[in-house]
């Protein structure tokens, strides 16, 4: 950036301005990720039109965005992108825009929609690294969608060009959601190593959007297993469990209130709900309840509010 604002290169300002929306957006600094990206985004309609700057500045907006829960404005870049990209013969552009079209769907709840999407972005994404994209969004959507065993496929294959080639950026992901696999397949001690691994990489390395978001995954992992071990009669590891989920609850959602990450705050208020309820901690899973109906409402999340509201009825 210093240097091709010495030599008035816009062109390099432009990568510049992209690359750091992507890693302020890891580092958990949302706002100035999508500052970066519109930056780049002026440089490009000032004449500069190199085609990348358009589609890596929207497509790292479209990803803040939709940390921070923004639905209609993720939703928007993302149809731009596809707009471009057919526009354009773009194959990159239609990928990671049919990502962001799925992302705002993510926040809305509508996690069937989200899949849809993630699934057409992969059969369009030819190039071999921006085919990991979308294939890791759909690894999340379909975990997030209860269909993490049928997510395998993906995982594997996004860990096996991640260990050939050095794509750490999915790479890290995948193995996080290969933890969760190996957990429901009863490889209990496995898996939560390879979580717990992980997330504390991402507290080593300042990557704060990941630990924030696979924090509260974590927490629910945790959840699950505490109450499985209720049912078992095993006192010991649910005790132990109970506490690592709370510990990873406020932890996530700690970190997303510094963020802005209001998609991460609702689910989490609400799972750690649905957590202190099943404990019988009724008072305080209605403060989780209202909590986390003020940040669903703030998504334009009305399918999940629906869906709340239901389940909040049924318990």
């Amino acid at each position: 950036m210093a240097l091709g604002e010495e030599q008035n290169n816009f062109k390099v300002v432009g990568y510049a301005c992209c690359w750091l929306a992507w890693v302020s957006a890891e580092l958990g600094l949302l706002d100035d990720a999508i500052g970066y990206a519109e930056r780049a985004q002026k440089i490009y309609l000032s004449g500069n039109r190199d085609d990348y700057i358009f589609v890596s500045s929207m497509a790292g907006m479209g990803y803040a965005l939709w940390h921070q829960g923004n639905k209609s404005e993720t939703l928007d870049v993302g149809n731009a992108l596809v707009d471009f990209g057919q526009k354009q013969g773009d194959y990159r552009a239609k990928g990671m825009g049919y990502c962001c079209v799925g992302w705002s769907y993510l926040v809305g709840g509508e996690l069937s929609q989200a899949v849809r999407f993630f699934e057409r972005a992969v059969k369009v994404s030819v190039d071999p690294w921006y085919a990991l994209f979308p294939k890791l969004a759909l690894v999340y959507g379909m975990i997030l969608n209860g269909k993490v065993l049928d997510a395998q496929n993906y995982i594997t294959e996004i860990l096996e060009f991640s260990q050939e080639f050095g794509a750490e950026f999915v790479g890290g992901p995948a193995l996080f959601f290969q933890g969760m696999v190996m957990v429901i397949q009863g490889k209990t001690d496995k898996g939560l190593q390879i979580l717990e691994g992980c997330y504390q990489s991402w507290i080593k390395n300042g990557n704060t959007l990941r630990y924030t978001t696979c924090g509260s995954i974590l927490a629910n992992v945790y959840a699950h297993l505490a109450c499985k071990a209720r049912f078992r009669q095993q006192g010991n590891f649910a005790l132990l469990a109970e506490k690592r989920a709370t510990a990873y609850f406020k932890k996530s959602i700690e970190s997303a209130k510094q963020i802005g990450a209001k998609a991460t705050l609702g689910k989490a208020y609400r799972d750690w709900g649905y957590f202190r309820k099943d404990k019988g901690d009724t008072d305080k899973a209605d403060k989780c309840f209202v909590e986390a109906t003020a940040y669903i409402q703030m998504c334009e999340s009305a399918v999940l509010k629906a869906q709340f509201e239901v389940d909040a009825t049924i318990t």
